[in-house]
């Protein structure tokens, strides 16, 4: 099914995409409360593999912490690439 290298990279994806996203907050609207709008988390697998079910965790614990809604969409496809494909052209 899937290997251990090939979860760690999507958990890794995971946390590149997250920390970007906090990252790139400009300094004029640091004042502001961010997120302030809902977050997509994107996996590269179908529903209920190893990937999908752990960003589900995260997804729930961020919209607690976060006080927004975070949901997760799953992009199958070409073994992992439309969906980081969709996660890299993503906007913020």
């Amino acid at each position: 099914m899937f290997t251990h290298g090939m979860f760690r990279r999507v958990i890794g994806l995971l946390f590149i995409a997250i920390s970007g996203a906090l990252g790139g907050i400009s300094p004029a609207l640091a004042q502001q409360t961010y997120p302030n709008k809902q977050v997509t988390i994107i996996v590269p697998f179908g529903p209920g593999t190893e990937p999908d079910w752990a960003a589900r965790v995260y997804a729930q614990r961020l919209s607690e912490l976060w006080k927004v809604s975070v949901v997760v969409e799953n992009k199958v496809g070409v073994g992992g690439d439309i969906g980081i494909g969709l996660a890299a052209r993503a906007t913020g």
